[in-house]
């Protein structure tokens, strides 16, 4: 139970704002407060959560008064065949909101996602599908950053008409990732996501495509040294609007004790 959830600017969900139509001269979606939104809303909820290897589960479900019922439902499979080990996972979250939230140009959110993990000696390998969104309201998926749903990538769910705390824009994602770990201390990885955020409004569609490359370095068990790079492209089909292109880096050392 957390109480006095989203009170103004104290989490990044769009639960407790108002989302905006585009305007050209903003080249983007806001999020702005509005006045039935800044009520003090407390959040409930509860899950049941199940291993039985090599399968496993989740499911979660929550309320946030006068605004809506969230649910989520996580289930993964392990096997192994000769030296490699696979992992099957899927996901569903969704969330029915209060019937007057539809004036505020909000929808109904739904999220699935599925994925294959697969470990073959050194090497690590991931594939897989997301989808969510409308292409003519706003919808919320998670409450804060990408919650623990399948979203590979650093800056793809954060774009435009793809943010996961709220946004407008039907998303269909697909990626890839593969990785190889020397000496069981050093991998080096690269990492693939695209699609689509397709629109009613504005934009129409955009073309996304991230490309990420990793490496982490385990110098002892308690201090790991790791970093990425990433660069996304956003490619709108609409003549005179210019496409976007964004790097990002981040390093980091891990120390845990």
């Amino acid at each position: 139970w957390f109480d006095a959830f989203n009170w103004k600017d104290d989490g990044d969900t769009s639960i407790g704002k108002t989302i905006v139509d585009y305007d050209a001269n903003l080249e983007d979606y806001d999020l702005v407060d509005s006045p039935v939104t800044l009520a003090k809303s407390s959040l409930y909820g509860a899950a049941v959560l199940g291993e039985f290897d090599p399968f496993a589960f989740q499911v979660w479900a929550a309320y946030s008064n006068n605004w809506a019922f969230l649910y989520a439902v996580d289930a993964s499979y392990k096997f192994a065949f000769n030296d490699a080990n696979f992992k099957i996972q899927g996901q569903y979250l969704g969330n029915s909101l209060d019937s007057d939230k539809e004036k505020l140009g909000l929808d109904n959110g739904n999220f699935y996602a599925g994925q294959i993990q697969a470990n073959i000696y050194a090497f690590d390998f991931q594939a897989g599908v997301v989808g969510y969104g409308e292409k003519d309201k706003g919808s919320v998926v998670v409450l804060e950053d990408k919650g623990q749903v399948i979203a590979p990538g650093e800056q793809i769910f954060y774009s435009h008409g793809s943010r996961l705390t709220g946004d407008t824009g039907e998303n269909f994602f697909y990626f890839a990732g593969l990785g190889y770990t020397f000496a069981e201390t050093l991998r080096v990885g690269f990492d693939y996501v695209g699609g689509t955020t397709e629109l009613s409004h504005g934009y129409k569609d955009i073309d996304k495509n991230e490309y990420i490359a990793r490496v982490s370095y385990a110098y002892s068990p308690k201090l790991t040294f790791s970093g990425f790079y990433s660069y996304l492209t956003e490619d709108f089909n609409e003549a005179g609007v210019d496409d976007i292109k964004d790097q990002f880096i981040r390093l980091e050392a891990l120390y845990k004790f």
